[in-house]
């Protein structure tokens, strides 16, 4: 199996510059299959990471293209242990030296 993360956009916004500290981000994910055929699939994907208390929303999305046989790309599927797709978690793996990157920056 081989999968291609493909970033297609960023949004980066702030409020208030003289917020500075929050305790966390709460994220919300999404995902779509667009295409199926017998030897890949692409999904589009989109993060959004919001601080909490509410001040930075930074946002990702792209296309997620995995190729190998229907098995492979079947168990990507599969629920985890927390009810999240395993696909999100990789796609969320492979992103998150950006969101951390651009999080450092607002």
């Amino acid at each position: 199996m081989n999968a291609q993360i493909e970033l297609n956009s960023i949004s980066m916004s702030k409020n208030d510059p003289k917020i500075k500290q929050f305790e966390k981000y709460d994220v919300e994910a999404n995902i779509e299959e667009i295409d199926n055929s017998d030897n890949e699939s692409l999904f589009k994907y989109g993060f959004t990471a919001l601080s909490n208390p509410k001040n930075v929303r930074l946002a990702i999305e792209g296309i997620a293209r995995i190729s190998g046989d229907s098995s492979e790309r079947n168990e990507l599927l599969n629920k985890d242990e927390n009810d999240v797709p395993k696909i999100l978690t990789m796609i969320y793996h492979e992103l998150f030296p950006t969101f951390f990157l651009l999080s450092k920056s607002l």
